[in-house]
């Protein structure tokens, strides 16, 4: 709820044009997959333990990742090539943008993201 609100607030308040409209849905998006793989882990453990966490966090950061490659394929990367001018796929290729830029990304964000939680 918290990411969602502060997602529009940001999009009211601080609209930057299309970088916004098209990052903040798949955060929304993404966030919520990670926070769905971590509910499941505390879940799974009943109690609150390191093992749990990681279990969580493990399937969290990589729900993460794959929903943040599907969804650069299929909806930011048109869009940014239609909205913005911005041809990923000609520009560096798609391969090479997944690979090295949206998946390191996203494995890193989770893993820090999971990092956190536990010690909050």
């Amino acid at each position: 709820m918290v990411l969602l609100l502060r997602s529009i607030l940001k999009v009211l308040l601080d609209g930057a044009g299309v970088n916004d409209y098209i990052g903040l849905p798949m955060n929304v998006i993404g966030l919520g997959v990670l926070l769905l793989g971590l509910y499941w882990g505390m879940q799974a453990g009943k109690n609150w333990q390191w093992r749990a966490l990681l279990k969580g966090g493990i399937a969290g950061t990589l729900g993460l990742t794959i929903t943040m490659m599907l969804l650069n394929v299929v909806y930011a990367m048109p869009l940014y090539a239609r909205f913005a001018n911005f041809d990923i796929a000609k520009t560096i290729g798609t391969k090479v943008y997944l690979t090295y830029m949206v998946l390191p990304f996203n494995l890193i964000e989770g893993s820090i993201l999971t990092l956190l939680s536990g010690f909050i």
